[in-house]
Formats: C-alpha cells, structure tokens, sequence
C-alpha cells in the first residue's frame, strides 16, 4: 500500500482555517479555499505535518483565537527535528517564494 503524500501545514494555513471571514476580499478567498481543501481533501488524501515553530507562532495572540489554532496542530503530526533544520527548511521556502 502506498504511503499518503506528506504535506507541510505552516501557520498561515491554520490561521485560514479557524479565523472569522476577512472583510479583505484576497485574505477571505484565501480562508474560502484553505477550507475547502482541508476539508475536502486534506486529511483524506495527505499525511499532514508541521513543526514546534509553528506550534510556538499559533499559541501566539488572543487566547481564545489561539486555542482554535492549537486544536487544529493537534490532529496534525509534529516534526521532530532539530530547530537549525527546520529554521533553514522555512528559510528554503520563503526563498523559494512559496511563503510571504
């Protein structure tokens, strides 16, 4: 049987996911999509992971919005790597362009 295809899940996704509808018409076509996605496709078709830097980034700001992002990072698979690895993994992808 072949493995789900592995999925990096970083913060701007989660944030898409639990926070209310944007009045920014770009950010809520973004949340639109990030939703249906997930739950569409997501965790059927993907093994979903993230990292502790995420993990630290969603635990950040309003409590109760943050608490909403943590639930989501539960279901999810938590790297375990060295910080280095996955600060230079994050440097690789905002140079790449696949992150703002």
């Amino acid at each position: 049987m072949l493995s789900k295809p592995r999925v990096y899940i970083e913060t701007s996704v989660i944030s898409y996911l639990t926070s209310r509808p944007s009045s920014n018409e770009g950010v809520r076509g973004c949340q639109y999509f990030t939703r249906y996605w997930w739950e569409n496709f997501a965790e059927q078709q993907f093994e979903l992971v993230s990292s502790p830097i995420v993990q630290q980034e969603v635990s950040l700001g309003d409590k109760e919005a943050s608490q909403k992002r943590l639930d989501v990072l539960k279901k999810l698979t938590l790297l375990d790597a060295p910080k280095e690895i996955l600060d230079s993994f994050s440097d690789e992808l905002i140079n790449a362009g696949a992150l703002p």
